[in-house]
C-alpha cells in the first residue's frame, strides 16, 4: 500500500482537537482517523487564503505567493480507510447532497524547516498532497490574514464550558 499525504489547516489540526469536539458534526471521528491511520509530519504551508466560517475555517487556493495557510502535513499509512472517514466527515462523497462545502483535491505544499541560525525556511514537498478545499462563496466571511487558524481560535481550555 502506498503512502499518501494530507494537509489539514483548521479544526483537524492536532492542537485544535478539543475545539473540534464542540462542532455540530463532532470532530472526534475525524481526529481518531488521523491518529489511527496517519502520522503528523510537521508544519506546512499551502498557497491559499483562509476564511473564518464561524465554527470552523475554509481555505481556497490562491495565485498570490504571499497568501499562505499554515497547517499540518500527515502521512496516511492507510489512505483508503482514512480518506473514506474524512470524506464522510467533510460531506464531500458522491452520495452527499450538492453543493459540497468542501472538495478533496490535490495540492502542493511547502514543508517548514529550521535553517541555519534558527531561521525558518520552507521547502517544496515533493509529493502531491490531499486537502479539503472550501468550495462555496467566501463573500461575507472574514479572511484570517495570518493564515493560521490557531491565531484566531487558540487551543481550548479543558475547564471551559461551551
Amino acid at each position: 500500500m502506498t503512502e499518501e499525504y494530507l494537509f489539514v489547516y483548521g479544526t483537524l489540526r492536532p492542537e485544535c482537537q478539543q475545539h473540534s469536539q464542540h462542532l455540530p458534526k463532532g470532530g472526534n471521528i475525524a481526529h481518531d482517523a488521523l491518529q489511527r491511520y496517519g502520522e503528523a509530519m510537521g508544519q506546512t504551508i499551502w498557497q491559499a487564503q483562509l476564511f473564518d466560517l464561524g465554527q470552523y475555517p475554509g481555505a481556497q487556493a490562491s495565485t498570490e505567493p504571499t497568501d499562505q495557510v499554515i497547517g499540518e502535513l500527515f502521512c496516511l499509512k492507510n489512505p483508503q480507510a482514512a480518506l473514506a472517514i474524512l470524506d464522510e466527515y467533510e460531506a464531500c462523497r458522491a452520495e452527499d447532497p450538492l453543493p459540497h462545502e468542501y472538495e478533496r483535491c490535490e495540492i502542493q505544499v511547502y514543508m517548514c524547516q529550521q535553517g541555519p541560525n534558527h531561521a525558518n525556511q520552507a521547502k517544496l514537498w515533493p509529493n502531491k498532497v490531499w486537502v479539503y478545499e472550501y468550495r462555496l462563496s467566501t463573500i461575507g466571511h472574514r479572511r484570517i490574514l495570518t493564515g493560521d487558524y490557531t491565531s484566531v481560535y487558540p487551543p481550548i481550555d479543558n475547564n471551559k464550558v461551551y
